[in-house]
């Protein structure tokens, strides 16, 4: 099992280990780096040891060697083979480390904005047989610093102050392991070679908001502010409102729907009224037992004009048991036109004619694809039926009378989906339940709030009603009103950001006049004073800093005083010091002159009395040259 450690990353005096089962530990020098809670621009360089030479002991962290900060990490150096170190006695024995055990450290610097990022780089290559299958991060730090928590493999593992933990199996091609608090990130991959191992130091950068400029750390907040809750409230008052018109539109089309169903059953009440008074008038039955379609006509001709109105004009035709036509009358033309038609098979019609009776009544009704007929049995004085007034009525007309509110478009269906007739123009299809189905289609371009629902004619399910609204009819007057709505939410928007925006200029100016007035007073220009503009906080600020530049001011003025009074002495001390020194000199020269004169008599004298040239001396002689001597010597 290949085991790497490591602690606090960038801690000084930690230790990093790695070691092999079955193999003696290989001990690395701590990482000299500072804390990581420092800015730093460099690291110190890392250095092995022999295996001869005992374990280093970790030592604090000092400056950091300076180096130029780039965009990037620096490339990591070649891989250098740290040895193996002789166990402790008190480290249990172990054979030699696997020859194909290398250990590579190497450190790089790199900028973040502007908080500087420290990394570490640790790389264990097993190429042997052996497979590393764990993590254990250990403790070695003499300071007593403890392991936080980490993050390994996703899942955060808590040291809780223990020496070591493991993190578990490697089996994915990449395994991180971070530290929460330091960020150090130990990375575990598998390389070409085998199975490598990449210990490396996290980016750690302090939090960037508290880096911001001041007017961002104002109008930031303010605007994520406005703009979540302007936008926030302009959403809900907009899904509000269009919630309210889709209310509003559902309404109106249940209304319209309601009122074209109302609109066919009067009309089927209408039609029934004219087969009533048909089938009850006198001669009626005789007339159609004989077959006499001219009498027919001379009975019904009357009653057929009279029905007619401007919105209600019918065809009334008199069938025989069998369907057969025996005198009809168009009234929706003018002048009305005498019809001859085929015979009539719709069932209901020859139910009625044959005399048939249900649960309803004897009086019948149907839907063709064009008309809605409602027919009424003509009977014998015995009660036998001899056939039917069938009045009908055109469904383009009708549909014409339920789609007469603006906007509406109504549509009949057949129950197999055909269009029969419609007023408006055209809607798609849908098979309708019993209470309905609301839908928005889009039609010719157009979008369409629709409604759908069963067709009922004698009350049974005879076709499918549809019924449309345009949506612009619906929501255009709400989509307008929160065009306008968003477009005012968006200029408070601006305009509270240009209030903010300016509140953050009244505080930032000020206070970047400030600083550039410390600046300047820290580079040495005393003279330079802040602004003294509000009454706030700020200004009290700039005249305190005022006054405490007036006092460094002062003494740097009083210093440069004292410094010139001092000079002048010093000048003046130089002079005398200088005219002193003139007469010195003459002073040693006058007296040199003097004691040289009497000085080379007695030189003189004494070489006569010792110098062998002259002889030996007569005491006379030598009194005579004693005597000159001492007289020099007084001289």
């Amino acid at each position: 099992m290949l085991v790497v450690g490591v602690v606090g990353s960038t801690l000084g005096g930690t230790l990093l280990v790695a070691s092999v089962t079955g193999a003696s530990v290989v001990r690395i020098p701590a990482l000299a780096g500072p804390s990581y809670a420092r800015d730093v621009l460099g690291f110190h360089p890392i250095t092995s040891h022999s295996p001869s030479a005992p374990t280093p002991t970790p030592k604090p962290a000092g400056k950091p060697v300076s180096t130029p900060p780039t965009s990037k990490p620096s490339t990591p150096g070649p891989p250098a083979t740290v040895p193996a170190q002789t166990p402790s006695p008190s480290e249990s024995p172990s054979p030699p480390p696997s020859p194909s055990l290398s250990v590579a450290i190497s450190a790089g610097a790199q900028t973040v904005r502007k908080n500087k990022t420290i990394t570490y780089v640790i790389t264990v290559t097993n190429t042997g047989s052996a497979t590393a299958t764990d993590v254990v991060i250990e403790s070695h730090v003499p300071d007593g610093t403890t392991l936080s928590s980490w993050l390994c493999n996703g899942n955060v593992v808590q040291a809780k102050g223990a020496t070591s933990f493991t993190c578990g199996a490697l089996g994915s091609r990449q395994t991180q392991l971070r530290d929460r608090r330091s960020r150090a990130l130990v990375r575990c991959e598998r390389g070409p070679r085998g199975l490598e191992h990449r210990i490396g130091g996290g980016a750690m950068t302090r939090p960037r908001y508290r880096n911001l400029p001041i007017y961002a750390k104002i109008l930031v907040p303010f605007a994520v502010l406005i703009i979540a809750w302007g936008g926030f409230g302009t959403a809900i008052l907009v899904h509000g409102a269009t919630s309210e018109a889709r209310s509003r539109a559902t309404a109106q089309l249940a209304s319209a729907f309601d009122g074209a169903r109302a609109t066919l059953a009067n009309e089927e009440q209408n039609l029934l009224q004219v087969v009533q008074l048909g089938s009850n008038t006198q001669g009626v039955a005789a007339a159609l037992a004989r077959g006499d379609g001219t009498l027919l006509r001379q009975l019904l001709e009357p009653i057929a004009l009279n029905s007619e109105r401007s919105d209600f004009r019918v065809t009334v035709r008199v069938i025989d048991r069998a369907g057969t036509v025996l005198f009809g009358l168009d009234t929706s033309v003018v002048p009305p036109k005498i019809l001859h038609e085929p015979a009539l098979t719709l069932a209901p019609i020859l139910l009625a004619a044959r005399g048939k009776t249900d649960a309803l009544g004897d009086k019948f009704a149907a839907l063709s694809p064009t008309d809605l007929f409602v027919a009424g049995p003509v009977r014998d004085a015995k009660g036998h039926g001899l056939g039917a007034v069938v009045v009908s009525e055109n469904l383009a007309a009708i549909a014409a009378r339920m789609g007469q509110a603006p906007d509406v478009r109504v549509v009949i269906f057949s129950l197999e989906g055909t269009q029969l007739t419609a007023n408006g123009g055209p809607l798609p299809f849908r098979n309708a339940t019993t209470n309905g189905v609301q839908v928005r289609v889009r039609v010719l371009g157009r979008t369409m709030e629709t409604l759908y629902g069963p067709l009922d004619v004698r009350g049974e399910r005879a076709a499918i009603l549809g019924v449309g609204l345009t949506s612009q009819a619906v929501l255009g007057g709400i989509q307008g009103k929160s065009v306008l709505l968003t477009l005012l939410v968006g200029i408070a928007v601006l305009v509270a950001l240009g209030i903010g925006l300016l509140t953050a200029r009244a505080i930032t100016k000020p206070v970047g006049a400030l600083v550039g007035a410390t600046r300047a007073l820290a580079h040495g220009e005393l003279h330079v004073r802040a602004p003294e503009g509000a009454k706030d906080e700020i200004g009290a600020l700039a005249v305190s800093f005022n006054a405490m530049a007036n006092e460094p001011e002062t003494q740097h003025r009083t210093l440069e005083k004292q410094v010139e009074e001092r000079t002048a002495a010093l000048r003046t001390a130089n002079a005398q010091l200088v005219r002193a020194s003139s007469a010195k000199t003459a002073f040693i020269a006058m007296m040199s002159h003097e004691l040289r004169t009497p000085l080379n008599g007695i030189i003189g004298f004494a070489d006569m009395l010792s110098d062998p040239m002259f002889g030996d001396h007569t005491p006379e002689e030598t009194r005579d040259l004693a005597s000159n001597i001492i007289a020099s010597g007084r001289h």
